[in-house]
Order: structure tokens, then C-alpha cells, then sequence
């Protein structure tokens, strides 16, 4: 089991190491820290500066490269996405989700909470 984490983890961040420049990949990093909005149901997503997430009521670990957000459950499935910042930072737009979320392909829109 535990050697099955450390693959996981290993294939994660050589997902993410692969993808994006370091610069880019640290400026999102910084940006996604704090509370977000969802502006369709005022619920919201608190990312935190130690690599967890409350997303929408259930807690998760996270990793950012670029414009990639991984998501890592408890149970250790890892569900990436892309991630759009627009309205200099204050709108996250997160799309490309898998078949098994039940949210538009069209993405989740999240304004940044003051």
C-alpha cells in the first residue's frame, strides 16, 4: 500500500514537473492561495499555502504546475484540471473536468473573496 503512495506521488509530480515553466508554475502557485466563490451557488473553494484545499466542504490535498490543478483525495485518486486566471486574478475559471464530475464542461467560475 504505502509503496503504491510513493508511485503515485512520484507520477504526480513528474505530471507536473513536465508540463509548465517553474516561473509560470510558482505565479499560479502564489495566485490560487485564498478563498474563492463559486458564483453560481456562493459556495466556496479555501485554498491554503501548505498544499491543502476545502473544496466545496471536503478537504484535499492540491498541487499547482502552470495552468494544471491536481486534487488528491484522501483515497489517494488524483484528478487534474486546467485553470484559467483572468480580471487580473480575481477570476478562476477551472474546466476539462473528467466524465465522473457532475459540473459543465463549460468550468466552474470563481471570483476571488475579498
Amino acid at each position: 500500500m504505502k509503496s503504491k503512495y510513493v508511485i503515485l506521488c512520484c507520477v504526480i509530480l513528474v505530471f507536473l514537473g513536465s508540463n509548465i515553466c517553474f516561473a509560470q508554475s510558482s505565479n499560479n502557485e502564489q495566485r490560487i492561495i485564498g478563498t474563492w466563490v463559486d458564483v453560481s451557488d456562493d459556495t466556496t473553494a479555501v485554498f491554503n499555502s501548505n498544499g491543502t484545499v476545502n473544496w466545496f466542504g471536503t478537504n484535499l490535498k492540491y498541487g499547482v504546475a502552470g495552468n494544471r490543478l491536481a486534487l488528491i483525495t484522501s483515497g489517494g485518486r488524483t484528478i487534474v484540471y486546467d485553470i484559467t486566471f483572468s480580471n487580473n486574478g480575481r477570476t478562476l475559471i477551472i474546466h476539462n473536468f473528467n466524465s465522473v464530475d457532475s459540473q459543465s464542461s463549460n468550468g466552474i467560475f470563481l471570483t476571488r473573496k475579498s
